[in-house]
């Protein structure tokens, strides 16, 4: 789980206009605004009012069309309301792991265990490099052993995966340090494993090859 170098592309919604779109076109008034505050009497976020927006556009070409068009409006923007909801909760989601794979690197290299132990699930289990096994217990032993230390953990290529309440994360990591004294560096791949209960995120599972 590793650090600063992280990619993650973010997934946006967007909606593009005709760029060819007539002068004639902005002769319309304000009227589908106004049918677009509607949707904000109707409890509709201000993110799903911008997602109809972009769908409509803010033109139209007579009053007939806008009446015609006010259903559509409406039922536009209670079909969106979720989705735009879903994919911006999913989008900080998202954030917040990425942090928490960040956070993990300092404190690994701080020896803070205390910490660590709060990021992980009472089932946590980490597969070492050379297979070695170790529970929730036994890795937080590990970390505040200063007999090892880490100088630089850094992760790259993150990837993640969503399933429901459950991400895996996957990438690279590099790896500093001294172990009783002596130097060592190991690059390698990371499989990481988050659960999401009571609104917190929470490793259950971490891989090393």
């Amino acid at each position: 789980m590793r650090s600063s170098g992280t990619f993650l592309p973010r997934r946006e919604l967007q909606f593009s206009r005709n760029r060819h779109t007539r002068a004639t076109d902005n002769l319309a008034g304000p009227a589908p605004l106004n049918l677009l505050s509607e949707t904000g009497r109707l409890g509709i976020s201000a993110a799903a009012n911008n997602l109809i927006r972009g769908i409509l556009g803010r033109n139209t070409r007579s009053k007939g069309a806008t009446a015609m068009l006010r259903p559509l409006i409406l039922l536009l923007a209670l079909s969106a309301l979720p989705l735009a909801q879903s994919i911006f909760r999913a989008q900080g989601d998202e954030t917040k792991i990425i942090a928490l794979e960040n956070l993990w690197n300092q404190m690994h290299i701080n020896h803070d265990a205390d910490a660590m132990g709060t990021m992980l699930d009472s089932d946590f289990v980490l597969t070492g490099y050379g297979g070695r096994v170790m529970s929730k217990a036994q890795f937080l032993t590990s970390i505040r052993d200063k007999s090892n230390q880490l100088t630089v953990e850094v992760s790259d290529d993150m990837k993640l995966h969503r399933h429901g309440d459950t991400v895996v994360v996957t990438g690279a990591t590099r790896e500093k340090g001294t172990e009783k004294g002596k130097p060592y560096a190991h690059q390698g791949r990371f499989t990481d494993t988050w659960i999401k209960k009571d609104g917190q995120w929470l490793c259950v599972a971490v891989s090393y090859v």
